[in-house]
């Protein structure tokens, strides 16, 4: 038994060593307390806000034919049905966002976007883009930008696409992704946003301190790092048996992000 817990508190120790180590920064927190003003217990198939307004705010299901929606003061919750089929790939992965009364949701394993109303009305279904990916976002009523494959070149890291579903429109950034030896795009994942405010994205790495931001034409306005030293990717990727998967521990760097009037708002795992 001893040995059992000598052993557990010497993998604990290991695991925690690169979090808990200093990396040459000092980090300020602001001193502000904020206040809870409503908490609710949800069902266990609610998870993730997919959008709101004035009135309500629309909660993103296991399900995607299912949203969940309350007021503002997280009352009277009822849950919508929506006219989209629920297939296993298209529930396997996929994004939701609200702009009443459309509801867009892009299935990334279709790969397909999905148009479909609030009110109950019909739903129209694109197959696209050309190929499967793994992050996207809304940046107008039919244009859409997606992190995925690229089916016109033989490699298999992943790229930004921007594109119009109704009208088969697609754009391929040009050499802004740092492939290098990247497998799937694991080693460069990161978070994709939108900000309407100022009609940029933004891409914030999980395996290093580095984010980048794009006009909507994927051209690149500039590139950024986050107060850690982090600048090399902490995860290595290849190929396993029949399988591409990370090939060493993953440690995040930066975990989810958001944008909102201008600002970047990132989860850090790095506290010094």
């Amino acid at each position: 038994m001893a040995s059992a817990i000598g052993l557990v508190s010497l993998l604990a120790w290991i695991a925690l060593k690169p979090i808990n180590q200093k990396n040459g920064f000092n980090r300020k927190f602001i001193a502000t307390e904020l206040s809870m003003l409503k908490a609710v217990e949800k069902d266990d198939i609610v998870i993730g806000i997919a959008g709101a307004t004035g009135y309500h705010i629309y909660f993103k299901t296991k399900d995607p034919a299912t949203l969940w929606v309350t007021d503002r003061n997280l009352e009277n919750g009822k849950y919508i049905t929506l006219s989209v089929p629920n297939n296993q790939r298209i529930a396997s992965a996929f994004y939701t966002v609200v702009d009443s009364p459309t509801v867009h949701i892009m299935a990334g394993n279709g790969p397909a976007v999905i148009k479909a109303d609030l009110n109950g009305g019909a739903s129209s279904i694109k197959k696209f883009p050309t190929a499967v990916f793994t992050r996207a976002v809304v940046i107008g009523p039919n244009s859409y930008v997606f992190r995925g494959f690229d089916t016109t070149k033989k490699r298999v890291g992943q790229i930004f696409i921007k594109g119009n579903p109704f009208t088969g429109e697609l754009v391929r950034e040009k050499n802004i992704t740092d492939k290098g030896k990247d497998a799937a795009g694991i080693t460069t994942d990161g978070y994709l946003n939108y900000d309407a405010k100022t009609s940029l994205l933004t891409y914030s790495s999980y395996y290093r301190n580095q984010f980048f931001c794009l006009d909507t034409n994927l051209n690149l306005i500039y590139t950024g790092h986050t107060i850690d030293t982090v600048s090399t990717f902490q995860v290595e990727a290849g190929q396993v048996g029949t399988k591409i998967t990370n090939t060493s521990p993953a440690r995040t760097i930066n975990s989810k992000s958001r944008v909102a009037n201008g600002k970047l708002y990132i989860i850090s795992k790095v506290a010094r």
